[in-house]
């Protein structure tokens, strides 16, 4: 499935929902709300993370890009920072 919107759409299920049913490429889901221009779909992909989504160094860098895109809404941004903080510093110890 490559359309981004179907994609995004499915970040509005829990994390664990969506991974029971295991129909879709995780990672693609994440990366699409990621990508997405508006702090909603950020928030939800945020959210997966948050939920126990897998990250990797591909994500961390675009945790940080959003970190410093003032087009974000301000909590998505500190959310972006504190996630991508905790998996540097894990990843560090």
């Amino acid at each position: 499935m490559n359309n981004p919107s179907k994609l995004v759409a499915l970040l509005e299920s829990k994390y664990q929902e969506a991974r029971i049913d295991g129909s879709q490429d995780m990672r693609e889901i994440l990366m699409a709300g990621l990508n997405w221009e508006t702090s909603y779909w950020v928030g939800c992909a945020l959210s997966w993370i948050e939920q126990g989504a897998e990250i990797d160094e591909e994500i961390i860098e675009r945790l940080s890009e959003i970190s410093s895109n003032k087009n974000y809404q301000q909590k998505t941004r500190h959310r972006a920072t504190t996630i991508s903080n905790r998996w540097l510093h894990a990843r560090n110890t």
